[in-house]
């Protein structure tokens, strides 16, 4: 069970890999991984064309209605047309909007990681597909500096953090524009605080979390 203020600790690991015993590191690790992931989905799967990351299809998406460029499949379409479509304009809660039509009500509450979105595009359309994908590679990378620090102050190499990045699940996220990885950059988050006796800050993470995914 985690304490409520747990201290720091050094680590145990070896001296040999002391330069590599940084939280930092980890989280540069997590950084390259997934930039060389995304190169690899974007030229080789998605054929240079980012917007193929919201796999938006029929029959949520409209072709002749949704923003230019923004490729439709005819089918296989996934929840990141969703994240996009709340990444437009948060603040627009119609059922159809930007020719995307929700398919439940439950879209509208994870509304954490599309405003993050629409924050980094500066609430421009055609920079929404880039700064989804911004978005949950720094969330990504936040991952790995966190567990890096969790790992410290549970007496562990830093490095220990990457399996928390590790989680396959998250690089089907990154490619598909989904809400995991920021939801568990702020459970991450949340823990760190209660560890170290910030209750309010804890509260904020575990409340953004819950409000990007439910299940936080």
């Amino acid at each position: 069970m985690l304490s409520a203020a747990a201290p720091a600790r050094a680590s145990t690991g070896r001296p040999g890999l002391a330069w590599a015993d940084r939280a930092a590191i980890a989280g540069l690790i997590v950084l390259a991984s997934s930039l060389s992931f995304l190169a690899l989905r974007l030229w080789v799967a998605a054929g240079g064309n980012i917007t193929e990351f919201v796999r938006a299809a029929w029959p949520y998406s409209d072709r002749a209605h949704v923003p230019p460029g923004l490729v439709v499949f005819t089918t296989d379409g996934y929840d990141g047309q969703f994240y996009y479509r709340l990444a437009l304009d948060p603040a627009d809660l119609r059922h159809t909007a930007f020719g995307i039509t929700m398919d439940a009500p439950f879209r509208f509450q994870r509304i954490g990681y599309p405003a993050l979105a629409w924050l980094v595009s500066l609430g421009r359309h055609s920079w929404v597909p880039v700064a989804l994908v911004v978005v949950n590679g720094a969330a990504l990378t936040a991952i790995g500096v966190l567990g890096g620090i969790l790992a410290r102050e549970s007496g562990r190499q830093a490095l220990w953090g990457l399996l928390l990045a590790g989680y396959f699940g998250f690089f089907i996220s990154l490619g598909c524009d989904l809400t995991e990885p920021v939801a568990a950059a702020c459970l991450l988050g949340g823990v760190l605080a209660v560890r170290r006796g910030r209750p309010a800050i804890a509260g904020l993470m575990f409340a953004y979390g819950a409000l990007t995914r439910e299940p936080s």
